[in-house]
């Protein structure tokens, strides 16, 4: 994440295919509000989407590897 200049609670978008949906960098699922996707990096050092509370395959209806993560200016 330190390589997009996003940190902890900067605003990202998350993209998959032609669909961009809003997110927000952080540390733990308490870092968003319930329904919201969190952009993290995980247990094993990789950059995950999760979202509070729910699922981030079923939010955005995709796979493994086809999410796009970008800084909002």
């Amino acid at each position: 994440l330190a390589a997009l200049g996003v940190s902890r609670g900067d605003a990202v978008g998350v993209r998959l295919r032609r669909s961009t949906v809003d997110g927000r960098v952080g540390a733990t699922f308490s870092d968003v509000p319930a329904g919201s996707l969190l952009v993290h990096v995980d247990s094993a050092g990789q950059v995950a989407v999760a979202v509070n509370g729910g699922s981030a395959a079923e939010a955005l209806g995709g796979q493994v590897g086809e999410v796009v993560i970008s800084p909002i200016a």
